[in-house]
């Protein structure tokens, strides 16, 4: 018997991957702000303890760079399966690419907190000895 049903995994597709870009262009900023915000050590003109830094560093940066990283990791392995579940090469090619580019996002969002989160370490510790 025929499936009647129309092949939806390219909606399911590109849906995802829209909603996901969506996502990551209103989240990042404030993932950046902060690790800004942890390494200048002034926010909204305030100068900030470097207690608060520290604090700022690893209950703010740090954990969203990581949960941003996961994210993209499972969003990854998601559109390999819809991918793999596509009947249509083509759609499948689309999966798969979309996936690079959340694989992508992953190693650079691990790259950066591994890099940043201890140079904004670094800078709090420098602070600290003047």
């Amino acid at each position: 018997m025929e499936n009647a049903m129309p092949d939806t995994s390219l909606l399911w597709i590109l849906g995802l991957f829209f909603f996901l870009f969506y996502v990551a262009m209103h989240f990042v900023p404030i993932a950046n702000a902060r690790g800004e915000v942890a390494l200048q050590g002034v926010l909204d003109g305030v100068p900030l303890s470097l207690a608060t830094r520290k604090m700022i560093l690893f209950t703010h940066y740090l954990p969203l760079a990581s949960f941003f990283a996961v994210f993209t990791a499972v969003a990854c392995f998601g559109f390999i399966e819809l991918a793999r579940g596509a009947d249509d090469q083509r759609v499948a090619t689309i999966g798969y690419m979309v996936a690079v580019v959340c694989g992508s996002s992953t190693l650079v969002w691990t790259v950066l907190q591994t890099v940043w989160g201890p140079h904004i370490y670094r800078a709090i510790r420098q602070a600290e000895a003047r």
